[in-house]
């Protein structure tokens, strides 16, 4: 999406802005998919509490099957576990990610996949699992190198560095 890479630009108000835009289409678009879309994006770059909620209640309430994933939304569940963690609520941010890993792992789609490891090993991190984090933001680190993944490339790296 623009609003993510914007967001990653650095330049919070405008993905802000286009997160807001978009939210309100989908609104009276009444498409759900699109609402958490926007939703779990604009929760990080806010830092809002109740649109973490708003979006963490999309997910919860989507129709996908047991031990699946919407890989074509993977972005909202980075978004999602990146808002908890900024919450200071790692086991959720993990309990976010994990069947997003599970089936980027199984299909395998390596972009859903390097960024999701990027994430869960700062979640990792966080909750004191630092041989397991090393292990994970290193994975991320190769995939996102031997796949042409910039971002993920140096959000792992930057991840890694801060681990010592």
């Amino acid at each position: 999406m623009l609003g993510d890479t914007v967001l990653q630009t650095g330049d919070r108000a405008a993905a802000i802005e286009l997160f807001e835009r978009g939210l309100a289409a989908a609104q009276q678009a009444g498409l759900e998919a699109y609402l958490l879309r926007c939703t779990a994006p604009l929760a990080v770059a806010t830092g809002s509490r109740a649109q973490l909620d708003e979006a963490a209640g999309w997910l919860e309430r989507a129709s996908i099957p047991d031990g699946g994933a919407w890989m074509l939304g993977y972005e909202a569940y980075l978004s999602l576990a990146e808002a908890w963690l900024a919450h200071d609520e790692p086991d959720r941010a993990r309990a976010v990610l994990a069947p997003l890993l599970s089936v980027a792992e199984r299909e395998p789609w390596i972009p859903a996949l390097a960024a999701a490891l990027a994430v869960d090993g700062r979640v990792l991190a966080r909750l004191g699992q630092g041989e397991q984090a090393v292990a994970e933001l290193e994975r991320a680190v190769r995939l996102a190198g031997q796949h042409g993944l910039p971002h993920v490339l140096r959000e792992a790296r930057e991840a890694r560095q801060q681990l010592g």
